[in-house]
C-alpha cells in the first residue's frame, strides 16, 4: 500500500470484490438482499403485466379495439371496397381486417348440429382459412365437445361438398362472437356494407378511427368507423400510471442507504485502510467498486428472473430497463452516503466499534 493515492485500479477493483463477495465479509448479506430485491420486483412486474393482458383478453371479448366501419345512417347505404378493407391489416396499428358477408346463413352439420351459422368472411379477417376451407367457432366447438386445433371433415352445402374445417382457438374479434363456422369469402364480392377492424391491444382505438376512415374506399357516402366497446377506464393507462412501475427505483434508494448503514458498521475496518496509507481518493473508489459490484448483483438478478419468466411478461425490456434504472440509483445514492466517511480522521474511525 502506499501514502498516496497509487493503488492500482486492478488491485482496488480485486479488494472491492472480496470485500463484496467474501461470506465473512459485513457487505455479504447485503449481496443476498440485493439478489431478493432484484428477483422480487421483476416476479412483481410480471405478474401485474399478466393481469393487465388477462383485462384486455376479457375486454376484447366485449368488442375491446374492435372498429366497424359502416354507413352512416340506415337510410344512407354506401358500399366499402373490399380491397381497401382488407388492405389495412397491412397498417401497424391493425391486427387484422376484412368483410363478413351479409347475414350469416345456416345449415344442418351431424358433427355441430341443426341450424348451425355459417359467416363467409375475409381471410385477412380470420387468417386460419387460409389454411383450411373452414373454421368453427370457439363457442361452436365447445357446445359440440370438440377441442381447440381439432381438424375434421364437414359437408357445407352440395355446391362446398366436404372441406377440411379446423376447430379456432381464437376469442372472435371482429367476427361477432365465436358460435359460427367460418368460410373464405368469395372473391367475386369486392364491395360490402361494412368493413371490420380489430386494432393491436395497445393501439388508441380514438386515434385509430380517423386514419381507418380515410384508408377506406367508399361509394356513395360518408363512411362512419366507431368502437364496438365505448371503454368507462382504460386499463392500459391506468397501467401505465400504476406507482408500483417505479418500485425498481424505490428499491434502489432503499439498496443504497443499506449499504451506507452498513458501511458505517465498517468504520475501523476502513479506518485500518486509511492508517495503512490509503488515501481518501483510493478509498472513496473502493467504496464506489463495492457499491457498482452490489448494484451490479440487483440488475444481474433481476434481469435473469425476467428472463426466466419472458414467456409471461408483458415488456421484458422494458422491465430490464427499469431494473437498470433501479441500479443506477443504487449506485448514486450509495456513494453520496459514503462521502462522509471519507471526511472523517482515521483515528475518530478507528475508534467506532
Amino acid at each position: 500500500m502506499h501514502e498516496t493515492d497509487r493503488w492500482p485500479l486492478a488491485l482496488l477493483a480485486r479488494e472491492a470484490t472480496r470485500n463484496v463477495f467474501s461470506t465473512a465479509a459485513r457487505l455479504f448479506p447485503v449481496v443476498l438482499l440485493a439478489v431478493l430485491l432484484g428477483s422480487a420486483q421483476a416476479s412483481l412486474a410480471v405478474q401485474q403485466g399478466s393481469r393487465l393482458e388477462q383485462q384486455i383478453a376479457e375486454l376484447r371479448t366485449q368488442g375491446r379495439n374492435v372498429l366497424s366501419a359502416t354507413q352512416t345512417a340506415p337510410e344512407s347505404p354506401i358500399l366499402i371496397d373490399r380491397d381497401s378493407c382488407e388492405a389495412l391489416a397491412a397498417l401497424p396499428v391493425v391486427e387484422r381486417a376484412g368483410i363478413q358477408v351479409g347475414a350469416a346463413p345456416t345449415l344442418d352439420l351431424p358433427q355441430l348440429g341443426a341450424k348451425t351459422p355459417v359467416r363467409p368472411v375475409s381471410t385477412t379477417l380470420l387468417p386460419e382459412l387460409a389454411t383450411h376451407d373452414a373454421v368453427i367457432g370457439r363457442g361452436l366447438a365447445q357446445t359440440a365437445g370438440l377441442t381447440p386445433g381439432q381438424q375434421l371433415n364437414l359437408a357445407i352445402g352440395a355446391k362446398a361438398g366436404i372441406v377440411n374445417a379446423l376447430v379456432g382457438s381464437g376469442d372472435g374479434a371482429g367476427l361477432g362472437g365465436t358460435g359460427a363456422v367460418f368460410v373464405a369469402a368469395d372473391r367475386s364480392t369486392t364491395t360490402n356494407p361494412t368493413c371490420s377492424v380489430v386494432l393491436t391491444p395497445f393501439a388508441d382505438a380514438s386515434a385509430a378511427a380517423p386514419v381507418v376512415a380515410a384508408a377506406l374506399h367508399v361509394q356513395d357516402n360518408p363512411v362512419l368507423v366507431s368502437a364496438e366497446l365505448r371503454e368507462t377506464t382504460d386499463v392500459v393507462a391506468l397501467y401505465l400510471a400504476r406507482i408500483e412501475r417505479f418500485l425498481p427505483l424505490l428499491l434502489g434508494a432503499i439498496g443504497g442507504l443499506t449499504v451506507a448503514v452498513v458501511g458505517s458498521l465498517r468504520s475501523s475496518e476502513l479506518a485500518a485502510y486509511r492508517l495503512s496509507g490509503t488515501s481518501p481518493r483510493s478509498l472513496g473508489v473502493l467504496l464506489a467498486l463495492e457499491q457498482a459490484l452490489i448494484a451490479g448483483v440487483f440488475v444481474a438478478a433481476s434481469t435473469a428472473a425476467t428472463l426466466v419468466l419472458a414467456g409471461q411478461a408483458l415488456a421484458p425490456a422494458a422491465s430490464v430497463l427499469w431494473s437498470a434504472a433501479g441500479g443506477l440509483v443504487w449506485l448514486v445514492v450509495g456513494n453520496l452516503l459514503s462521502l462522509p466517511v471519507l471526511r472523517r480522521r482515521p483515528s475518530d474511525m478507528a475508534k467506532d466499534r
